[in-house]
């Protein structure tokens, strides 16, 4: 484990469990079969670079009745795709936690990349060196893109490989979480 502040870069295990399927309507997003079932989870361990979300940004997306779960999805969606542009990588390298509905986590929120294979590539460990770029990049993508939605757009948000289907998505959140780590790293590290 290596640490910048409240940075943090190391090994992580990564838990993919399948729990069933549903078939939603892609016009409505309705569910129109649900279907569970019992596989193996897929378990490996990989690197990892993540910060947990400051209290300060929870408190303001609360008192602005703001869902924190959705805007750590958001923003962990445009650091995503952001970062490729800041580290040798294919998008499909790199890869984050989503968000689904009825999910607890037990571990407080944070923002978190990690490289998709077994054992790493290295991407999340040039990534904590190139993190504060990247929460910048992130930071103007979240600002600048003309959808104007707030759960995003495919320009801005949305990608493909997202298991939630990009639902549960908040691009107002995600900018107060990007704004509050940044101004947690700058008052620590500098870029």
């Amino acid at each position: 484990l290596e640490a910048r502040g409240p940075l943090k870069t190391g090994v992580v295990h990564v838990v993919s469990k399948v729990w069933g399927y549903r078939k939603v309507c892609r016009q409505t997003f309705k569910v129109l079969e649900l279907k569970e079932f019992s596989l193996p989870p897929l378990e490996f361990d990989s690197r990892g670079t993540w910060v947990d979300v400051p209290s300060s940004a929870i408190e303001k997306m609360a008192s602005l009745n703001l869902d924190a779960r959705s805007g750590v999805h958001a923003a962990n969606h445009a650091l995503l795709i952001v970062a490729p542009l800041l580290v040798v990588s294919d998008p499909s390298d790199i890869a984050t936690e989503h968000v689904y509905p009825r999910q607890h986590r037990p571990r407080p929120l944070r923002l978190i990349l990690y490289d998709a294979r077994p054992g790493g590539l290295g991407a999340a460990d040039a990534l904590f060196r190139r993190f504060h770029a990247a929460l910048g990049q992130a930071r103007r993508l979240l600002s600048e893109c003309p959808c104007r939605f707030s759960a995003g757009c495919p320009a801005c948000l949305h990608v493909h490989t997202c298991s939630g289907y990009n639902a549960n998505l908040d691009r107002r959140a995600a900018r107060i979480i990007v704004d509050a780590v940044l101004q947690e790293l700058r008052s620590i590290c500098q870029p």
